[in-house]
C-alpha cells in the first residue's frame, strides 16, 4: 500500500520537476526588446508608444470602515502616437496614468496567444506588470500545476515539488520586473523620444 502511494506520487511528480527545470532558464527579453530569450523565445513582445488620451478607471477599497483605504486603479487606456489610436484593457494589474502622461503597452504574442505583460508610464519611470501573464509565460500550464497544488493535499511529495516549482517561477518573474526588462525600457524610452505631439502631426 506504502508502495503504491509513493509510486503514484513520483508518477505525478514528473512533469512538475519537469515544469522546475524549464523556469529555471532566466525571463527576459532580448537586446532589441522585441522577444523573449531561451526557452521563452516563442513569445514576441510588441509595444506601443503614445500619448495617453483617456483613462477609464474605478475606485477600490481595501480595507472597513474607517481604516479603510481606496485607491483608484485603470481600467482602460487610450493612447494616441499622433497617426493612430491605440485602446487596451488593463483589469489584470494594477496601473496609474493620466490624460497627457506618454505611456508605452507591452504585449506578449505566441501563435493564437496574446498577453499584456507591462505599461510603461515614460513621463514618471513608473513600470506596472501583469503578474499572472509573467507566470504564464514563465510556466506553461501554469493552471494544471495550480491543480496539482490541490492533488497535494493527498500526495505529500508531489505538494513539496508543486511549491518549489511556484518558487522557481515566483524568483524569474521577479527578476523580469528588475533585469530581464532593460531592453524594454530602453526601446520604450527610444520610442517615447522620438514620438512627436499629437497636435503636431
Amino acid at each position: 500500500m506504502i508502495a503504491a502511494y509513493l509510486l503514484v506520487n513520483l508518477l505525478l511528480i514528473i512533469p512538475v520537476v519537469a515544469s522546475i527545470v524549464r523556469a529555471q532558464a532566466p525571463l527576459a527579453a532580448d537586446a532589441t526588446g522585441s522577444r523573449f530569450t531561451g526557452v521563452n523565445a516563442g513569445w514576441e513582445i510588441y509595444t506601443f508608444t503614445g500619448y495617453v488620451s483617456a483613462a477609464r478607471s474605478h475606485t477600490d477599497a481595501y480595507g472597513y470602515g474607517e481604516g479603510a483605504i481606496f485607491a483608484r486603479v485603470t481600467d482602460q487606456l487610450r493612447l494616441t502616437d499622433g497617426t493612430m489610436e491605440y485602446t487596451v484593457e488593463v483589469e489584470d494589474f494594477d496601473v496609474w496614468l493620466q490624460p497627457g502622461q506618454v505611456a508605452t503597452v507591452c504585449q506578449a504574442i505566441s501563435g493564437h496567444r496574446a498577453e499584456y505583460i507591462a505599461v510603461i508610464n515614460d513621463s514618471t519611470g513608473e513600470q506596472f506588470y501583469n503578474e499572472r501573464a509573467l507566470w504564464r509565460i514563465a510556466s506553461p500550464g501554469f493552471d494544471r500545476l495550480l491543480l496539482g497544488l490541490f492533488a497535494g493535499l493527498f500526495f505529500w511529495l508531489l505538494l513539496v515539488a508543486v511549491i518549489a516549482w511556484a518558487l522557481v517561477v515566483r524568483s524569474q518573474v521577479r527578476r523580469f520586473q528588475y533585469i530581464g526588462v532593460g531592453p524594454i525600457l530602453s526601446r520604450a524610452n527610444a520610442e517615447a523620444r522620438a514620438l512627436s505631439k499629437p497636435w503636431a502631426a
